[in-house]
């Protein structure tokens, strides 16, 4: 029983770890972003924003650089 209850926590602890990972590389990639003013790659996915806690994403388009409607949604 001891054992599964430490299991539990360890599995916790590092699903916690890989979430402040994945923040780190996303704002680490910002940070490139910024310092380049433009694309940084290699980016961190979609998933790894998300799991990091980052839940909002800016599209602009390479070409014209416009940006979506904030009151449209994307389809």
């Amino acid at each position: 029983m001891s054992a599964k209850i430490h299991a539990q926590g360890a599995r916790a602890r590092a699903e916690q770890a890989v979430r402040e990972a994945d923040r780190a590389e996303a704002e680490a990639w910002f940070a490139r972003m910024e310092g380049y003013g433009g694309p940084a790659q290699p980016s961190p996915t979609i998933g790894q924003c998300l799991n990091g806690g980052l839940a909002w994403l800016e599209v602009e388009c390479a070409r014209c650089k416009t940006r979506p409607c904030p009151m449209r949604p994307l389809r």
